[in-house]
């Protein structure tokens, strides 16, 4: 059996289902935050987590208030996000309400 030290080491089976799910876990925690930092406060602290496929983002929101002020501030949003570089072939915006479980 291996031990869990040699599954997360980056240099032991690079394309395992593990080090996969733990690359896209770090990809939607560096969206998400990159998102919340161009929003007020309030907010980005209503968004659960931003997915990007292609040139779509989803932003995923904790209600419907928060899904609404949100929607209000996308033209501003999709401005800011198409000047830095993760997000220049940014197309479309979309907003989800994701209720916490």
């Amino acid at each position: 059996m291996q031990k869990i030290d040699d599954l997360l080491n980056e240099d032991h089976q690079r394309y395992s289902t593990l080090s996969k799910l733990l690359r896209s876990a770090a990809t939607q925690q560096h969206l998400t935050a990159g998102v919340r930092a161009l929003l007020p406060t309030a907010i980005g602290r209503g968004i659960s987590a931003v997915t990007m496929e292609g040139p779509k983002l989803r932003i995923h929101c904790d209600d419907g208030a928060i899904a609404t002020r949100l929607r209000f501030q996308l033209p501003m949003l999709k401005e800011r996000l198409l000047q830095l570089g993760d997000f220049a072939h940014l197309e479309q915006i979309t907003v989800k309400v994701v209720p916490p479980a």
